[in-house]
């Protein structure tokens, strides 16, 4: 495949406390299967704005940001910049599948955003462009640069939405024999550059099919080309999962396109030192965080909350490292509005 210099970023972004998104959930939550309404899920940390200031400092070779919501804007961002891109639910996702309050569907068709480039990278907003980077820091030769290493699930009753990650890798496994899938890419899969995960898939090439994949929560790389094989293969079983309101243990959900691409080799072999996912369950997991921020060593970044802290604990985490934004990044960004 050939270098292409336009690569977007996509981030989906939800305001827990508008008003109108609460009521409309309300109204459905009824519905609600699969315990996703948990208040943690949207509990903002208040960290966007460091979101754009660091695409801004680490990776300002980015065509465009595309910012996906059901409509609400923070009242800072400035609309008008050249390089953003709002779009609304109802822009892209079909009709039928609206309102939604499931990450699922949300994700599932960033393949229709209008004017999207084939190379875009997906990002939650906490997840983070963590150091000074490149387009080859996410794309080369026109592949996703990403980890290949396989995994086994260990699924829990407490959590049923952890089938999603089952049923990706049964899609993948209906559609790639692995052993071949490996054969065909073995310099890829078998690379140094997978570090600590080496060990475990030279442990797992025994199976029959493939396991699982490992699944680094942080900026994703995707090729549209490949949401666009994996809708035509499977339209479905994507459109009904699209069709449910909130998470249910039914679902697929984005990592089948991650995982396809995998499959049928469409990736640059990743180095497994360049993720840092903290997931923050105590104070001392916030200041680990602040430390990596300062550091600006790591181009993947998350700052993931967890329902293990308190509301309390929130408040003094959440401080710690917004000081630590703040320090880095504390000069506005061109997607930030002036006075």
């Amino acid at each position: 495949m050939r270098d292409d210099p336009c690569i977007d970023f996509v981030i989906p972004w939800v305001d827990d406390a508008d008003q109108d998104w609460l009521a409309e959930k309300a109204a459905y939550t009824e519905e609600d299967r699969s315990n996703d309404s948990r208040a943690f899920r949207f509990r903002d940390w208040g960290f966007l704005r460091y979101w754009f200031r660091a695409v801004e400092a680490n990776a300002p070779w980015v065509r465009t940001v595309h910012f996906v919501t059901s409509g609400h804007i923070p009242d800072w961002l400035d609309t008008s910049s050249p390089k953003l891109h709002i779009v609304n639910h109802r822009d892209y996702i079909p009709e039928e599948c609206l309102p939604t309050f499931s990450s699922r569907p949300i994700e599932l068709n960033f393949h229709r955003i209008e004017g999207l480039a084939e190379q875009f990278v997906f990002f939650n907003d906490d997840m983070f462009v963590g150091a000074t980077s490149t387009p080859e820091t996410f794309f080369r030769k026109g592949f996703p640069v990403d980890l290949a290493a396989l995994n086994v699930f260990c699924y829990s009753q407490t959590d049923p939405t952890q089938l999603c990650v089952v049923r990706d890798v049964g899609v993948v496994n209906k559609h790639f024999d692995m052993k071949s899938s490996i054969k065909a890419h073995r310099g890829k899969w078998i690379s140094p550059r997978a570090g600590r995960y080496l060990p475990r898939t030279l442990a797992l090439l025994s199976c029959p099919r493939f396991p699982g994949f490992v699944i680094h929560h942080c900026a994703q790389p995707f090729l549209k080309s490949a949401y666009e094989q994996v809708w035509d293969a499977e339209p479905e079983l994507l459109h009904s999962t699209c069709l449910n309101r909130f998470r249910d243990i039914s679902d697929v959900n984005c990592w089948l396109m991650k995982e396809w691409q995998l499959a049928s080799g469409s990736f640059t072999p990743a180095a497994a030192r360049d993720y840092r996912c903290f997931f923050i369950n105590t104070v001392e997991d916030a200041e680990n965080a602040a430390k990596a921020i300062r550091e600006r060593k790591t181009p993947h970044l998350c700052i993931n909350d967890s329902p293990k802290l308190s509301d309390e604990l929130f408040l003094e985490a959440s401080s710690i490292v917004r000081r630590a934004f703040e320090s880095v990044y504390g000069a506005p960004s061109s997607f930030e509005k002036r006075g």
